[in-house]
C-alpha cells in the first residue's frame, strides 16, 4: 500500500490483527494496482477521501442492499465485496461491474 492517506484511514478504523483490516489492505492494494487512487474508494461505508467516492467496498454482506444505489444514484463504477473476511484464509471477492446502470437501477435487491 502507497497511499499515506489510505495507511491512515486504516490505522484509525481497525487494528492490524482485524480480519477487516486484512481486507481494507488488500482493497487498497488491488485498487492500486489497477492504477486506482485509494481516496477514490469507500471501505466498509466510509469515504477514504474523496466525498461521493466511485468505487466501493464491502465486507460480509453488511450493505448488499445499498449496491445498486451505489452504482447508479452515487455514481459507482464498482462495488467489490470480500465475502467472509479472516485473518488467514483466503479472501472471496466478488466484484461487480454494471454493464447498464439504467438496468441496476430498476432491480430489487431487498
Amino acid at each position: 500500500m502507497t497511499s499515506p492517506h489510505a495507511r491512515e484511514h486504516l490505522a484509525y478504523r481497525w487494528i492490524p490483527s482485524s480480519p477487516l483490516y486484512r481486507a481494507a489492505s488488500a482493497v487498497i492494494a488491488d485498487w492500486e494496482q489497477r492504477g486506482i487512487d485509494p481516496c477514490q474508494g469507500s471501505l466498509h461505508g466510509t469515504d477514504i477521501g474523496d466525498k461521493d467516492a466511485p468505487y466501493f467496498a464491502e465486507f460480509g454482506w453488511r450493505d448488499f442492499t445499498s449496491i445498486p444505489a451505489c452504482l447508479t444514484k452515487y455514481g459507482g463504477v464498482e462495488w467489490l465485496e470480500v465475502v467472509r473476511p479472516t485473518r488467514t484464509r483466503p479472501l472471496d471477492t466478488l466484484r461487480i461491474l454494471p454493464r447498464d446502470h439504467r438496468l441496476l437501477g430498476r432491480v430489487s435487491w431487498a
